[in-house]
C-alpha cells in the first residue's frame, strides 16, 4: 500500500503490477440501471477484458478470540497487521466493545470514513447476541419441547401462512400445525431479545413503557425532536470541519459538502445526536434540580430512538411530571375548581402552543422575505443560507453583572426573549410546517386521510368540554404541530410537544403513543419466510449433528441471524450502539436506544 503522491513511485508500481483494475465509479453506478451495468460488463469481456476472482478457504474463520480477523479483513485500516480485537498476547485486557469504540474515535478518522468497518463490527455484535441467546435457550427446562417443534415444523403450514399474508389477509392460526408455527415466534423471541436493535427488543421496550405507566400513572407530555445534523455547526465540527463554535455566526460549507460529510462520517452523526439528547435531559428537563426544568419537576421519562427515512436519528419521549394527578382527578377538579382549572391551563399553555409567537404564518413569511431582500442587497453577504437560523447556534441570555443595573438587565432580557420568539417562529416555519400538498407520502391515495392528521382542527381559545372534561387547546395554525418556543430555539429542528390530557379517551391516546414510540419493523410473515428459507437451506444440519438439540439450536440461531439481516440499520444507528453500548452504563446514565429515569 503506497500513500505517496510522487508520480515516479506510482510509475514504478505500474511497471510490475500484473493486472490493472477497470471498474465503475460510485457516481456512475448510481446513475446506471441494472441492465446498463450488465451491458457494460459484457462489453468489457467482448473487448478482451479479464477478471480477478477471490476465493475462500475450506473452513470459515472464527470471529471469537481471533486477533487476526479484522487486520485481515481491513489491511488498509491495520497496515501493520496488528491491533485486532481480543488479543491474548498483550498484558492489557481490553474489552471488545471498548476496543471498537477506541478505533471509531481514532484521531485520523480512518475507521469512521470506512464504509464497512462499523457495519461489520455491529453485525458481529448481533451474531454474538444471537449465539449467546441460543445457548441460554438450551438451559431452559422446556427445551426438549422446543427441539420437537423446530424439527417437526410443517413446511406446508408455513407456506400457507406466507401465502395468506401476501394476499393481504390477517394472519391467525387455523390448524394445529399453524399454531405450532406461531409458537415458534415466541421461541425466536427468547433468542432475538439478545440481539441489538432487534424487533424483540422493541417488544421489551413496549412492556417497559406499560410497566412505567402502572408505576407512575399517565404521562403528561409526548415529546419528539429530530436534530438536523447536516445543518448544525456542532455536527460539522464532529465531522472535522473547522467551525468556530464560539461565534454566533459560523461560516459553514455549502449544502453539497455538508451532505457529503454526514454521509461519509456516521460516527459524527451518532455523537451529535447523543450530545443533543444529553443536553436536553440535563439542561431542559433538569432531573437533578428540585425546582424542575422547562416542563416542571420531572418524575420519570422514557425515550426511544428511531431512524428516519434518510437514516438520521430522532427521539420519542414520554414525560411524567412530579405529583401529577390521575386523569379522573384532573377531570373532576377542572370541572369543579375554577382556580385549579385556571392554573392548570396557564401551565399547559406555557409548556406548548399551536400557533406562532409573533403573528400568523403570513407574518412570519413576510418577515423572512424582507430579511432576504435586505441581505441580498448587502455587499458583505454572499450566501442566502445565512438566512436559515438552523445553521447558527443559539445565543445565551444576558447575565446580571455589577456594571449593569437591574433595569438594564431586565431590558436586555426582554430584547433577548423577543429575538428568541422571532427565531423560534422562523425555525417552526421551516421545520414544523406540514406540506399542504401532502407531498411526503402521508397519503396513500389523493382522496385518503392524511396519516399525520393534517390539517389540524382550529380552536381560537383554550376550552374544556363540560361533559367529558377534555381540554381543547388554542390552535390557530392548521399546518403546524404543537411545540415549545424555547425548545425550538435551543434545538433548531423539528420538535413536537403534545399534551396527553387533551383527548376524550386518555387510555386510547396512551395506547397509541406506546405502540408508536416502540413500533417494530417486522410482520409475522417476515419471520415465517425466514424460518422457511433457513429450513430449506439447512437440511444437512440434522444429518451432520449428533444431537437433535444442537441442530435445533443452530437452526434457531440461523433464523434469528436471517431476520437480523432483513432489518435495515443505518450507519448512525449502528455507530450509536457501538459508541454507547448500554451494557457498560448504569441506569442513571444516558443510553443510546432507550432511557428510564
Amino acid at each position: 500500500s503506497y500513500a505517496s503522491a510522487d508520480p515516479w513511485v506510482w510509475a514504478s508500481c505500474a511497471a510490475w503490477c500484473e493486472f490493472t483494475v477497470r471498474g465503475l465509479s460510485a457516481d456512475q453506478l448510481v446513475t446506471m440501471t441494472h441492465n446498463a451495468r450488465i451491458a457494460e460488463a459484457i462489453k468489457h469481456f467482448d473487448t478482451g477484458g479479464a477478471m480477478l476472482a477471490f476465493g475462500h478457504g475450506e473452513s470459515p474463520v472464527s470471529m471469537y478470540h481471533n486477533s487476526n480477523l479484522f487486520p485481515g479483513l481491513f489491511p488498509w485500516l491495520f497496515p501493520y497487521g496488528v491491533g485486532g480485537f481480543e488479543n491474548n498476547s498483550i498484558d492489557v485486557d481490553i474489552h471488545r466493545s471498548e476496543h471498537v469504540r477506541h478505533l471509531l474515535m481514532y484521531a485520523d478518522r480512518r475507521f469512521q470514513r470506512d464504509e464497512y468497518f462499523a457495519f461489520i463490527a455491529f453485525n458481529h455484535e448481533q451474531v454474538c447476541g444471537s449465539s449467546r441467546g441460543g445457548y441460554l435457550l438450551t438451559e431452559r427446562r422446556n427445551f426438549n419441547a422446543v427441539v420437537d417443534k423446530i424439527i417437526n415444523v410443517d413446511r406446508s403450514a408455513l407456506q400457507a401462512l406466507i401465502a395468506r399474508s401476501q394476499a393481504g389477509e390477517y394472519l391467525r392460526p387455523e390448524t394445529p400445525a399453524e399454531e405450532t408455527c406461531f409458537e415458534l415466534l415466541s421461541v425466536l423471541d427468547h433468542v432475538a431479545g439478545h440481539v441489538p436493535l432487534s424487533a424483540t427488543q422493541k417488544k421489551h421496550q413496549r412492556t417497559e413503557v406499560k410497566s412505567m405507566i402502572i408505576r407512575y400513572g399517565v404521562p403528561i407530555f409526548f415529546i419528539t425532536f429530530a436534530p438536523t445534523e447536516f445543518k448544525h455547526p456542532i455536527c460539522l465540527y464532529f465531522c472535522g470541519e473547522k467551525v468556530d463554535l464560539l461565534s454566533s455566526v459560523s461560516q459553514l460549507p455549502d449544502f453539497q459538502r455538508r451532505m457529503r460529510l454526514i454521509a461519509e462520517k456516521p460516527v459524527a452523526c451518532a455523537r451529535f445526536f447523543h450530545l443533543m439528547v444529553t443536553l436536553f435531559i440535563t439542561h431542559v428537563l433538569r432531573l437533578d434540580d428540585a425546582d424542575g426544568g422547562l416542563f416542571g419537576p420531572v418524575q420519570a421519562y422514557y425515550g426511544t430512538v428511531e431512524e428516519q427515512e434518510r437514516l438520521s436519528l430522532h427521539l420519542h419521549m414520554l414525560l411524567w411530571i412530579m405529583c401529577s394527578l390521575s386523569p379522573e382527578q384532573i377531570r373532576a377538579r377542572t370541572l369543579d375548581d375554577p382556580a385549579f382549572r385556571e392554573s392548570l391551563l396557564d401551565w399547559l399553555e406555557q409548556c406548548h402552543r399551536g400557533d406562532f409567537c409573533t403573528g400568523t404564518l403570513s407574518d412570519v413569511r413576510d418577515r423572512q422575505d424582507n430579511k432576504r431582500r435586505e441581505r441580498t442587497t448587502s455587499a458583505h453577504v454572499t450566501q442566502l443560507e445565512e438566512l436559515d437560523p438552523v445553521l447558527q447556534l443559539p445565543t445565551r441570555p444576558p447575565a446580571f453583572t455589577t456594571e449593569n443595573s437591574r433595569e438594564q438587565v431586565d431590558e436586555d432580557l426582554r430584547r433577548w426573549l423577543t429575538s428568541v420568539h422571532i427565531v423560534s417562529d422562523e425555525v417552526v416555519c421551516r421545520s414544523n410546517q406540514h406540506s399542504q400538498t401532502h407531498s411526503k407520502g402521508c397519503k396513500k391515495k389523493p382522496d385518503s386521510v392524511c396519516r399525520a392528521r393534517y390539517p389540524r382542527e382550529i380552536h381560537l381559545n383554550t376550552t374544556i368540554d363540560p361533559d367529558t372534561g377534555a381540554i381543547r387547546f388554542k390552535k390557530t395554525e392548521p399546518w403546524i404541530n404543537t411545540f415549545n418556543p424555547i425548545l425550538s430555539y435551543l434545538l433548531r429542528c423539528n420538535t413536537d410537544v403534545t399534551c396527553l390530557l387533551s383527548g376524550t379517551q386518555v387510555r386510547a391516546v396512551i395506547a397509541y403513543v406506546t405502540d408508536y414510540v416502540t413500533k417494530g419493523g417486522f410482520q409475522p410473515t417476515t419471520a415465517f419466510s425466514a424460518i422457511k428459507s433457513v429450513l430449506e437451506r439447512q437440511e444437512e444440519a440434522f444429518a451432520t449433528s449428533s444431537h437433535d438439540s444442537d441442530a435445533a439450536r443452530l437452526l434457531i440461531v440461523k433464523i434469528v441471524n436471517a431476520m437480523s439481516a432483513m432489518r435495515q440499520v443505518g450507519g448512525p444507528a449502528a455507530c450509536a450502539y457501538l459508541l454507547e453500548n448500554p451494557a457498560h452504563y448504569t441506569d442513571q446514565t444516558f443510553k443510546t436506544f432507550f432511557w428510564t429515569s
